[in-house]
């Protein structure tokens, strides 16, 4: 009589029937050993008498990204983590596929080759199927300015290339412009007065550099005071 330890893998023995349950791992095992808890891959957990059930070799990890790898555009996969991981991906349209669960962390383009990219913490476990609309709106060099968007699209970065001056928004896949709003900005340089209120109202975003004779640079905040 097989003996099963936590973190075994387990099957249904042959001639033994359960509707909701094939394969899982052991996640308790009785004090007499008799009787196993088994968790499927639908988080379910069913009791069993260990009679009831074989050892089996645990499958191997599959990294569901690999398979969407696309070696031209993002070179070698170096790794192939399980979980949350940051991945890059080429910006080559105003919609990214992404796992479900994410947050870009980075977006930067190069000056020569113009090709933009985007640094994100991704599910390597997730395939990368879920659509992440990504806008680059250019900006003004002002201390006050709109961006038309929607009130709930996320500001990903301010990025400065080649003389021009870009806000990089995250925001929702639609073709309907209708909720869009002119939200407000305001840009501060190193030493400006800014308002007493500053850190309630308004919520820092980037920073770009600006040449007047030496170089300086403005802060961007979005404000959201009315």
């Amino acid at each position: 009589m097989e003996k099963f330890k936590v973190g075994d893998y387990v099957s249904l023995a042959e001639g033994m029937q359960h509707w909701e349950f094939r394969e899982g791992e052991v996640t308790w095992v009785s004090e007499d050993g008799e009787a196993v808890y088994v968790k499927t891959d639908g988080c379910l957990r069913f009791e069993f008498p260990r009679e009831a059930l074989s050892l089996m070799k645990k499958p191997e990890q599959k990294d569901k990204v690999a398979s969407t790898w696309d070696e031209k555009t993002r070179g070698p996969q170096m790794a192939s983590p399980s979980g949350m991981t940051i991945y890059k991906y080429p910006i080559d349209s105003s919609i990214v596929e992404l796992s479900e669960e994410y947050k870009i962390i980075r977006v930067e383009t190069d000056p020569e080759t113009k090709q933009s990219w985007l640094w994100a913490i991704v599910d390597s476990d997730s395939p990368d199927n879920y659509p992440v609309s990504i806008r680059k709106v250019d900006i003004p060099v002002l201390e006050e300015f709109t961006v038309s968007m929607n009130y709930d699209d996320e500001i990903i970065s301010i990025e400065h290339v080649n003389g021009f001056t870009s806000m990089w928004i995250d925001g929702v896949v639609s073709d309907d412009e209708t909720n869009r709003e002119d939200v407000k900005f305001r840009a501060f340089k190193t030493g400006a007065k800014m308002p007493d209120d500053i850190l309630v109202t308004m919520k820092y975003v980037g920073f770009y550099p600006l040449f007047i004779q030496m170089e300086l640079g403005l802060y961007v905040f979005r404000d959201y005071s009315k």
